[in-house]
């Protein structure tokens, strides 16, 4: 179980654009790996939570991740059906019911 940083170099603060401080976790002291599959799996079931609650904060770490996940799955050259597996599970679908689509 993790718990809450109570060093204040863990944290950092910013004024929003309505003029009120909030205080954000710092991300490099918790990073996500992308060579960890645990890491991607996790990733790749909160992707659509993520992206939603994500796409009006440009200028967040969680926005970057998503970024970067999008540049990788580019690069990654995916065939038609490993493209159309990682968007069902992407859509939180089981396995029985893609296998079952193939």
């Amino acid at each position: 179980m993790h718990t809450i940083s109570k060093d204040i170099k863990n944290y950092e603060t910013r004024i929003n654009e309505k003029g009120e401080i909030e205080v954000k976790w710092v991300v490099r002291e918790h990073t996500f790996d992308w060579e960890n599959p645990l890491h991607v799996k996790a990733l790749i079931n909160n992707y659509d939570a993520l992206y939603d609650y994500l796409k009006e904060k440009l200028n967040t770490y969680g926005r970057t991740l998503i970024f970067d996940f999008e540049r990788y799955r580019a690069m990654a050259n995916l065939t038609e059906v490993r493209e159309f597996i990682l968007d069902r599970k992407i859509e939180k679908m089981p396995y029985a019911d893609i296998v079952q689509d193939l």
